[in-house]
């Protein structure tokens, strides 16, 4: 008896893994293969000669510090998108379907460590109960080691990151230096005792190979990034097998229970925004001239951006060109609708135009003001304003004329 799993199945649905986590490692991966003299190799210290050049402590802690910021950068991104929003349900689905009690997995497919976790024996491809702890080994192997070390990390030319031709020695060395400090963690994480030694999959550190400059070395001055993807790499595993498994993985026999996805999705959720929120912040309290510091936050938009919305909510910023007013009367609703050819002359549109006239009389001085301010006028005068009354005048202007004939200007020349 048992579940099985054709080689299909398992095809279709690592594919449909890789789309989700290729959100994941894009930024990250893209990044280490297009920045120019970029170099993780750590090794001790030495003094340069006449044909080799020297290492000084400085330039390693600067590695080790781009090293962490890149594998913060991938941790910490793949929590914000262990969601029950951001990850396909088809894809629960078949996780849940992989670590099901007796299931049985395609000729080949399981790695020697995952056989070992499993008590899976030589000449069977059927696992029998599976433990909560070895479902998630295997779920973490599935998702973290198999896609993320061993393919979009190492080897993300044939993964659709970043261009598709394998890039130079030194890019692939520091390629390789990041797929073994992320297996590391997620060895550690799983660890009891959090060692990742007893965690090592020999097929997968084959796979990885020999890491350029001094290994040992490596991993003693990132001590302190190491001790941080333990227990934030632990942490995302519970999230993935949370999300599997809300009520926790069944026994034998025993049927699944999701109804409490919703809110365990809203717990993740949370965790994530958490997250997110200190990441922002630490990107906002860095130095100018960092990584992160080139990253614009919320109220760091561009001038043109700023510009834009303010232009298009009508005001105009001191130093920006300002609006162009446009062609509407504003006069209120008083204003004649009459056809520009049935106005009077020296009124309303210029005979063979479509343009408003420029100028307009002031009912209090009878002087010519321009017809953009000539609208402003106060409420206690704007009733006396009549259907015939000429487009562009103001009312009252004709009889303030007549009582102050000598402060009247003489008419525009057209």
């Amino acid at each position: 008896d048992g579940d099985y799993l054709l080689k299909e199945e398992v095809d279709a649905y690592t594919d449909v893994a890789r789309s989700w986590v290729r959100k994941v490692t894009k930024t990250v991966v893209s990044n280490v293969l297009l920045e120019q003299n970029f170099i993780l190799e750590v090794r001790e210290p030495f003094k340069g000669s006449l044909f080799k050049k020297g290492l000084t402590q400085s330039e390693v802690d600067a590695r080790v510090l781009k090293l962490g910021v890149r594998l913060k950068g991938l941790v910490n991104s793949l929590r914000e998108n262990t969601t029950t929003k951001e990850m396909p349900e088809p894809l629960i689905s078949f996780m849940r379907r992989l670590v099901a009690h007796k299931q049985k997995y395609p000729e080949g497919w399981l790695k020697e460590g995952e056989r070992e976790h499993l008590h899976i024996a030589e000449n069977s491809n059927q696992a029998g109960e599976i433990t909560t702890k070895d479902a998630k080994y295997l779920l973490t192997s599935f998702v973290w080691t198999r896609i993320i070390v061993l393919e979009q990390i190492l080897y993300p030319w044939k993964n659709q990151i970043g261009p598709q031709v394998a890039p130079g020695k030194q890019q692939q060395g520091n390629l390789k230096i990041i797929s073994q400090m992320l297996y590391r963690g997620v060895c550690a994480a799983l660890s009891p005792d959090g060692s990742p030694d007893k965690m090592f999959d020999t097929e997968v550190l084959n796979e990885i190979g020999k890491l350029p400059g001094d290994e040992l070395y490596l991993y003693k001055q990132a001590q302190e990034i190491q001790d941080w993807m333990k227990d934030n790499i632990r942490e995302v595993i519970d999230m993935q097998f949370d999300i599997c498994f809300p009520q926790g993985k069944p026994g034998i026999g025993e049927a699944l229970n999701v109804g409490a996805q919703p809110e365990l999705d809203a717990a993740n959720q949370t965790r994530a925004d958490g997250e997110a929120s200190r990441v922002r912040t630490a990107r906002q309290g860095s130095k100018p001239g960092t990584a992160a510091s080139r990253i614009p936050s919320d109220g760091q938009r561009s001038p043109g951006r700023i510009q834009d919305r303010t232009l298009s909510e009508g005001r105009s910023r001191p130093g920006t060109q300002a609006q162009i007013p446009t062609q509407r009367s504003r006069l209120g609703t008083g204003a004649s609708q009459q056809s520009p050819a049935k106005q009077p002359p020296g009124t309303g549109s210029r005979p063979g135009t479509n343009r408003p006239a420029d100028l307009s009389r002031n009912g209090d001085r009878g002087e010519q003001v321009p017809a953009s301010r000539a609208g402003k006028v106060p409420a206690s005068r704007a009733g006396s304003v009549g259907s015939n009354a000429r487009p562009g005048s103001v009312p009252g202007a004709a009889t303030a004329a007549k009582q102050s004939p000598e402060k009247k200007l003489p008419a525009v020349q057209e």
